[in-house]
């Protein structure tokens, strides 16, 4: 079970990667190149930290990946919203919350491995045969 929890997170992590690069490679083509320039390099480390979840490199790696797509889910909650950045809040769109969705659902799931490999995995209860 822990190792599919693994797998589950690493397609996680990389689907927003992925997607992220989609997002990058359209946004180079417009007027909002460092946006585009920000999300390239969004998706290389997140496409990157495929390796480090899917190696099981530990509760180090968890939780920097747990803080780095939680800043991020940040970042995209207050530009939503009128801000210094952006002046206006963006749209939220399709793209936006698939993005999203999958960093949540790394988040999920690393906290859940934190928690699986501080505790270890429980061990089933044997059945015990009464003795005459």
């Amino acid at each position: 079970m822990k190792g599919r929890m693994f797998y589950a997170a690493a397609a996680a992590v990389g689907l927003a990667g992925v997607t992220h690069l989609y997002l990058a490679l359209t946004l180079l083509r417009t007027s909002f190149m460092q946006f585009g320039e920000f999300f390239v390099i969004v998706a290389v480390v997140q496409l990157f930290w495929v390796i480090p979840t899917l190696k099981k490199f530990g509760r180090p790696w968890l939780f920097i990946g747990i803080g780095g797509n939680l800043a991020l889910f940040a970042l995209w909650l207050l530009t939503r919203m009128p801000n210094p950045i952006t002046r206006i809040g963006l749209p939220i769109n399709t793209i936006g919350i698939t993005e999203e969705t999958f960093q949540l659902v790394y988040v999920a799931l690393a906290v859940s491995l934190v928690y699986v490999i501080h505790k270890g995995t429980p061990s089933k209860k044997r059945e015990e045969t009464p003795k005459a």
